[in-house]
């Protein structure tokens, strides 16, 4: 998931291209007489359709700047459009008077006429734009934790709720101690004692930590605070005040986030969000009628659904609905407590070669990795990507133990990873631990290809399946 600077600004680009088309064409087409041909306009009214569709570019983006912001950010459809209309009502005068000044003999009806019909065409691609961004790319429904109980976490969580409430979700506060002088709202929800944070973070999910205690009076605690995130791979913001503003100064309304950690952002991300969506529909389409026929063939080979749909924890300790075609029998995860103790697979995972609940056509399908093509539709809503740590059970995850072993939520699961590459159930848990931390601590686009390239040998070779 890509950081709002980044969506922010890729909005802007889009829109400021389309901003321009849409005022060129209305310049264009606005001829009292008859419309101008699109690329054969005379070379000093072309000149003057340009500078002025720039112009109107820029007024059109310092006024709706702050609607762009708001819809990035979950605003209403009904905020979008009163403020679209209030927008071109304004703009419409500055148009008549930039369009007059480019061609004095065009009509003024027409030039608001497709003024008003091109600059709502936009604002609905826009619109559709930014929601696609926000629901494709951008990061969501953080779990917070903030640490702290004094006056600058009730600050703090003051303007979670007032500002970001649709986006990040306060689970509770930690302290060194939860302070008499908290309100009652906040020592309802105190989670425990800071020094057993590493605690707090295996036993809740929480994927985001807001640090909102006195720099300079509890700078241990913040400094062992901070590690115990860094360790396990989550994101620890500090809230302005913490940085030892006065609260009751200027200084102190300051901006709430200021990123201290955050794994892989930036344009390598969206790339890799862009080539997701791109490759999970293109192979869907292409594998339609392979999809099809091993769905009728689970069908027909044993009784139950054609899908396996388990709950597993994915980015951020998010829970998602992994999809797979069955190969076990329709009570296979009943069976599993009998089975508890054949298993062979050393730390938090359950693993049995020969696995008895194992139907002759799920073998096939394992072998050769189908039953994980249905995982293309996680992919495209943005749960999985092509590439990265296989999302683990809500059962195997909760025997971690160590903090440390957190950091592998810090990327979104994939179809396929080093692990999969790499000798799949052939490998301990540490192995694949390490597997896991080694892609997270190397992640470009050109090892996530390498994986991908490497990954269609080893389903041939059929290693390390069980």
């Amino acid at each position: 998931m890509i950081q709002f600077p980044v969506a922010r600004f890729t909005s802007l680009v889009v829109e400021s291209v389309l901003a321009f088309l849409c005022f060129a064409i209305t310049l264009h087409y606005a001829s009292q007489h008859h419309p101008l041909p699109m690329f054969s306009l005379p070379r000093h009214l072309a000149i003057k359709t340009l500078f002025a569709s720039l112009l109107f570019v820029a007024v059109w983006m310092m006024l709706f700047f702050d609607l762009r912001q708001q819809q990035l950010r979950r605003a209403s459809l009904r905020t979008t459009l009163r403020a679209t209309l209030f927008g071109l009502a304004m703009l419409t005068p500055i148009a008549v008077v930039i369009f007059k000044a480019v061609h004095t003999n065009w009509n003024i009806t027409a030039i608001i006429f497709r003024f008003w019909l091109w600059s709502l065409l936009l604002t609905v691609a826009v619109t559709i734009f930014n929601f696609a961004l926000r629901r494709l790319f951008m990061d969501s429904d953080h779990s917070v934790l903030i640490i702290g109980t004094g006056p600058i976490a009730r600050r703090a969580w003051r303007e979670i709720r007032t500002k970001h409430s649709r986006s990040f979700n306060v689970m509770g506060f930690s302290d060194t101690s939860c302070l008499p002088s908290a309100p009652s709202d906040i020592k309802a929800n105190y989670l425990g004692d800071v020094t057993e944070l590493e605690s707090l973070l295996l036993k809740y999910s929480i994927d985001l930590i807001v640090m909102a205690l006195p720099m300079r009076s509890c700078y241990d605690v913040v400094q062992d605070a901070a590690a115990t995130a860094r360790i396990g791979g989550i994101d620890l913001i500090s809230f302005s005040d913490a940085l030892g503003f006065d609260t009751e100064t200027p200084q102190g309304s300051g901006p709430l986030f200021e990123h201290t950690h955050s794994l892989h952002v930036g344009l390598c991300k969206v790339a890799k969000r862009t080539f997701d969506v791109v490759f999970s529909l293109l192979a869907m389409l292409a594998l339609l009628p392979l999809l099809l026929a091993v769905a009728m063939a689970v069908k027909l080979s044993s009784p139950g659904p054609v899908f396996f749909i388990q709950e597993r924890f994915g980015y951020r300790r998010k829970k998602l609905r992994l999809l797979k075609f069955r190969t076990m029998v329709q009570d296979a995860e009943t069976l599993m407590r009998s089975l508890e103790h054949l298993n062979e697979a050393s730390g938090p995972i359950f693993k049995i070669r020969n696995d008895p609940r194992v139907t002759t056509l799920g073998r096939f399908m394992r072998k050769t990795s189908i039953d994980e093509l249905p995982q293309l539709w996680n992919v495209f809503v943005g749960e999985m990507s092509l590439v990265g740590p296989r999302p683990m059970s809500l059962r195997d995850v909760s025997l971690f133990n160590e903090a440390y072993l957190l950091r592998r939520f810090s990327a979104k699961p994939g179809i396929t990873g080093l692990w999969q590459v790499s000798g799949r159930s052939n490998l301990t848990f540490d192995q694949w631990i390490a597997l896991d931390f080694s892609y997270i601590d190397r992640w470009s686009l050109a090892l996530d290809m390498q994986i991908l390239l490497a990954t269609i040998p080893a389903i041939v070779r059929g290693s390390g399946a069980m």
